[in-house]
Parts: C-alpha cells; structure tokens; sequence
C-alpha cells in the first residue's frame, strides 16, 4: 500500500432477490489514448481456433490476508466516475460473517509476462452483497471494487471499460478471462476459454470443460465480445471450479442494486 492511501474499507449491501428485463446496464468504452500495442491472451486449452486479444480491461488481482499473498482476476466496468473493478467475492472478504476485507489490495490491468503494463492501482472501497459476505453463499459471490486515481488519472480512462450485463440468458456464448496460477499455468500473463455457458441452479452459470484454475477467480464471463475493441459485457464473474466446469453467479436485478450501490463512489 502506497504513502496516503488509507486502508480499504467495505459495504456489505442487501440483495433479495429479483429477476426483471435484460438490459446493458454499462457499455465498453475503449481507452482514450493507447500506447501499450495489441497482444495476444493465450488459449487455456492450448487448442483454440480464435485468436483472442489480451483485454487491457483484465488484470491481476494481487491483496494480503493474515500475512499472507494471494491472487485473483477481475476486470474493469465502464462507471461514470470511471473507477470500477468487477471480481469475486472471495477475492475481497472470507466471507464468513466478520468486519475484516482484505489488506493491500492492488489490480495490474492486462499483466502481462510478470510485467503490470499499465502499472498497480489499489483499491478505495469495496462493496459486496450481505449474502457473501456474512453468509459466504457462492451464489453471491461478486463485488465491485473504487479504485484510486493514479498519477491524477481514473482507471477506466486509461485502460476502458468492460461494459455490465444483468438478466441476460443462461444460455449464451462467453468468453472468461483471468490469469490462473496453478499448473500448467503461473499466473503471469492472461489466459482465455470460451464457449456456451449454461444454468446451474436458479442463481448460477457454468462454462463446461474449463481449463482455467486457481488465480481466474473474479475473472468476468464476457458476453458479446468484440475482439477489435477488446472488449465485452461482464455477464459473470468466475467463482469456483467443479469437476472441470467454471461456475459463476448469475446476474440479475440484485447484482445491478450492488452496482448502483457501488458506480458513483470516487
């Protein structure tokens, strides 16, 4: 944590539980000024047919707890104050009912090959949804985290924005990015799946037969991927893995109240 950022505190907001129409509650914006070049994400099967470009609205999530590191994934989401990073809930508080979110918490859009291309932000605040945070139910398990400024400039308007998706079919093609860091991978650059996801219960999604592992977590479900803009709609975010498939909490009107929540801190 740098010199005068003070320690992060979070918000813990109700969700009851609704399902309404699908809307873009957000759409991608692209970054204003682009220096960095196009690189490639690589294919978590090693088998892919798409090239997919590494999005510089995914990065690593690096934060302590108990003195210990640990890693996620999360991803930028296009917010009036241009702040926002969309993740897991596990990546931002245990989840077990107590007051403590995690220390030191710092997000490296589109790491790439051990490098933060766009250098480390740290978190402002973090806003959960009661239901993870005291209950740790997997089916909440997402926040939305305010970022710092860094050198006088907003995350969004340096690297762009995801765009935010709520109510959207369980059925759909999507691509999941993040940075897994157990083997075969080291967590070190950004990886893709991609195919048709499907429902898992009433309040989940799951991509079958995903490779990525540990360290994707809070890595977005990308739906209507444009792969010039290198940008899509966060439609999930990735939670656990189970017998081979990625599961992520479904995005409803409940996961927009935390939004609306969470878009205008600064």
């Amino acid at each position: 944590m740098p010199d005068g950022v003070d320690t992060v505190d979070g918000e813990a907001a109700d969700r009851p539980g609704r399902i309404g129409a699908a809307r873009d509650v957000a759409t991608p914006a692209a970054p204003r000024s682009s220096t960095a070049g196009v690189r490639a994400a690589v294919d978590g099967a090693s088998q892919g047919t798409q090239s997919v470009n590494a999005s510089p609205g995914v990065g690593r999530v690096f934060f302590t707890h108990n003195d210990e590191d640990f890693f996620c994934s999360g991803g930028t989401i296009n917010n009036p104050q241009a702040n926002m990073v969309s993740t897991a809930g596990h990546c931002v508080h245990p989840g077990d009912g107590g007051s403590v979110w995690f220390d030191n918490w710092a997000y490296a859009p589109e790491f790439t090959d051990g490098v933060a291309l766009h250098g480390l932000w740290f978190a402002k605040e973090f806003t959960s949804v009661e239901g993870w945070v005291d209950w740790g139910y997997l089916w909440w398990d997402f926040a939305f985290v305010t970022m710092h400024p860094r050198n006088g400039d907003r995350l969004v308007h340096v690297t762009g924005g995801q765009g935010l998706s709520v109510n959207k079919s369980k059925s759909l093609t999507a691509l999941l990015l993040g940075y897994p860091g157990e083997a075969p991978y080291d967590g070190q650059s950004q990886y893709y799946a991609q195919g048709g996801i499907k429902a898992a219960g009433a309040q989940r999604v799951k991509l079958k037969d995903c490779p990525l592992n540990h360290g994707s977590s809070g890595g977005p479900f990308l739906r209507a991927w444009d792969n010039d803009l290198r940008f899509g709609y966060v439609n999930s975010v990735m939670s656990y893995k189970y017998s081979g498939n990625m599961y992520g909490p479904y995005f409803d009107d409940d996961v927009l109240d935390i939004y609306n929540v969470a878009k205008n801190k600064q």
